[in-house]
């Protein structure tokens, strides 16, 4: 995602971090200048940057200075970027890549959409153009229409997720008057028109969408996070004692929340116990696949 950034702009931890290396991918950051930008300590950027760290190869060529190093020899590197940011995160990423993927291809000889049918397999598009045309038409705030179901639609496309490899589109349905998703895969005889049906705070509304289950009722849940990661834990708090911390956790499809305890595994209890029946049935299921 990127960020509008302003002076004295407060964001939370992960959109700083993301903000922070997608600077990265561009230029050298100054500690000093970022900690101004987001209205934080200089402390708090370090911290940051050292997590980046973790995954990314990032150097200091000065005091206060760091850079990106863009080494990807090692095949190991390569993935944990892209599995990271288009995986799981939003097509709209892939844009803000577009001169990293230069040096990537460069360095590695072969093209993402190479590496993302042979490790990651991604659903493959029976008509990859109607992708494009998509991606034309959320740049230019175009209005699409298609067949889809056996239905004319009339759709304004505002996002492109890919969620599980599967290939969804985001948008404004004029007749219905909702934010629905389609499964890009389904969609046919599209043909893009020169005109708009929304306005920009609806467009900003969605860019906060990361799940393709948008047209089902939002449900909250509490997971409690156990010592030590609990001491990681920033955001969403409703209880924090020295041992655990309760978070509260928002959702549309169990599959979003299974994703949540993935990340917290096996320091994680799940207090409702029907979601936590579920839980149970998708870790199997991913056990399986080993």
């Amino acid at each position: 995602m990127k960020l509008k950034t302003t002076k004295g702009l407060s964001v939370k931890k992960q959109e700083r971090l993301n903000d922070i290396f997608l600077k990265m991918c561009r230029n050298a950051v100054r500690v000093r200048d970022l900690a101004k930008l987001y209205n934080t300590t200089e402390r708090t950027i370090q911290n940051d940057i050292k997590e980046l760290s973790k995954i990314y190869n990032i150097t200091s060529p000065s005091r206060g200075v760091y850079k990106l190093e863009v080494d990807f020899q090692i095949e190991k590197k390569f993935e944990e970027v892209f599995s990271k940011f288009i995986l799981k995160a939003n097509y709209d990423i892939f844009s803000e890549f577009k001169e990293l993927i230069k040096k990537i291809e460069f360095k590695t000889g072969f093209t993402p959409t190479e590496f993302f049918e042979t490790n990651i397999k991604l659903e493959k598009l029976d008509d990859n153009s109607v992708l494009i045309d998509l991606m034309q038409a959320i740049e230019w705030n175009f209005t699409t229409e298609f067949d889809y179901k056996s239905k004319k639609r009339l759709v304004q496309p505002l996002k492109i997720l890919n969620y599980n490899a599967v290939w969804y589109l985001i948008g404004f349905d004029v007749k219905s008057n909702k934010i629905k998703t389609f499964k890009i895969n389904k969609i046919q005889n599209l043909i893009s028109k020169n005109e708009s049906f929304i306005d920009e705070s609806l467009r900003h509304k969605v860019k906060s969408i990361s799940t393709p289950w948008i047209d089902k009722d939002k449900k909250q849940t509490v997971f409690r996070i156990y010592y030590p990661l609990n001491e990681n834990v920033t955001e969403n708090i409703i209880r924090r004692e020295k041992e655990f911390v309760d978070i509260e956790v928002e959702y549309y499809d169990e599959r979003e929340a299974f994703e949540i305890v993935k990340k917290y595994l096996p320091f994680v209890k799940i207090m409702d116990e029907k979601l936590k029946a579920k839980m149970k049935q998708f870790l199997k299921e991913s056990m399986n696949f080993l």
